[in-house]
């Protein structure tokens, strides 16, 4: 278990098309915690749904023999309509991942560099051409890529950095000049907390995502120094 929260991880991120969403919901708190709650709920279902139909396709007998099995191809035979649901999931998943992927990094990149022209296709070239030429050179580093990208990019980016942020915001002075005072106080509504758990929650949070991302580091560390002792 522990090795798959890296995983599971990237496969529940989403915290880069929130601001999309919020901008696109003008700011509305609660139409914006309605969309994320809603958004969240349902791919878990999708999720548990999925993990209960491919799990399911292996008896206690096939487990009990030691033979490795391969739930999806055990599923996917059952029946021509299960391959077909198979396929429409699989689909589905890659789509829906990478609309959401390219929504957040397209509307990032174009604030960032002050793209704001519509039909300007520079943000959609930075966000499409580097994974798609990454991809056509390493057609079989799809897993080990998932357990970094979840390991060092997300959990740093959406698990350290957030709790951390709104720790500076919560509790940090945030500077003591009449200019800060003043931005606080226009701040007053949006830094109010959306979840609650206070300073055991935030550090919760923050202990947990940097946990996991120091016992990779180890791992990695682990896998280099074994080449090179090879």
């Amino acid at each position: 278990m522990p090795g798959t929260v890296a995983v599971i991880a990237l496969a529940f991120v989403y915290h880069n098309v929130i601001p999309v969403v919020a901008n696109q919901l003008e700011g509305d708190r609660d139409k914006s915690r309605t969309a994320l709650v809603l958004g969240t709920a349902i791919p878990f279902v999708m999720f548990v749904l999925w993990d209960g139909a491919v799990l399911g396709g292996i008896s206690a007998d096939d487990l009990a023999s030691g033979v490795n099995l391969d739930p999806l191809s055990t599923l996917q035979g059952t029946s021509p309509a299960a391959a077909g649901l198979v396929n429409s999931f699989s689909v589905f998943a890659i789509s829906t991942s990478f609309l959401g992927f390219v929504l957040g990094l397209t509307d990032f990149l174009s604030d960032g560099f002050g793209w704001r022209d519509k039909g300007d296709f520079k943000p959609y070239a930075l966000t499409l051409i580097p994974p798609t030429v990454f991809a056509l050179s390493y057609p079989d580093v799809f897993l080990s890529a998932l357990d970094t990208a979840g390991a060092f990019g997300v959990l740093t980016l959406f698990g350290c950095l957030p709790p951390a942020m709104a720790w500076a915001n919560r509790h940090g002075d945030g500077g003591k000049g009449e200019k800060c005072l003043e931005r606080r106080e226009e701040m007053r509504g949006v830094l109010d907390p959306l979840v609650p758990g206070g300073k055991v929650g935030l550090g919760v949070l923050f202990g947990s995502a940097a946990a996991v991302i120091a016992s990779e580091t180890v791992e990695k560390v682990g896998d280099i120094a074994g080449l090179l002792g090879g």
